[in-house]
């Protein structure tokens, strides 16, 4: 009697919960989102800087828009961002850092042995962590 109680309100409350989650479908037109592959999201204040398909996208609406943010990065496999700034780690070419939102990126693969895979970053405060 007590299950059936307790599945009773469980069902009754359930029907009241409103949905906090809605598509946005990253930077691609609503018909065109299947099958894109997000591997990292990366909020600094109110924007969002994801890895869409490989590319770096910036959204400074809370995800209703979106725009590309690789600046001729080919392959894009890992972000740290805060502010203006994205650090990209893009596979075996190496790190990169752009200061003006992914228009353009510059190398910063100092003192990283050849062919270096980067597969993760994280940055805190002045400090780029890399994998």
């Amino acid at each position: 009697m007590k299950c059936l109680f307790l599945l009773l309100i469980f069902l009754l409350s359930s029907s009241l919960v409103n949905a906090q989650w809605k598509s946005t479908y990253g930077p691609y037109l609503a018909s065109n989102y299947i099958g894109m592959d997000v591997d990292q999201i990366v909020v600094s204040g109110n924007n969002i800087c994801a890895i869409i398909n490989n590319q770096a996208c910036l959204s400074y609406t809370n995800g209703a828009s979106w725009m590309l943010a690789s600046g001729g990065l080919n392959y894009v496999g890992a972000i740290a961002y805060s502010d203006s700034t994205i650090y990209a780690g893009a596979g075996t070419s190496g790190m990169y850092v752009s200061t003006n939102n992914g228009s353009s990126y510059r190398a910063i693969n100092n003192n990283l042995p050849p062919d270096s895979y980067v597969d993760e970053l994280l940055l805190s405060g002045d400090i780029l962590l890399a994998y």
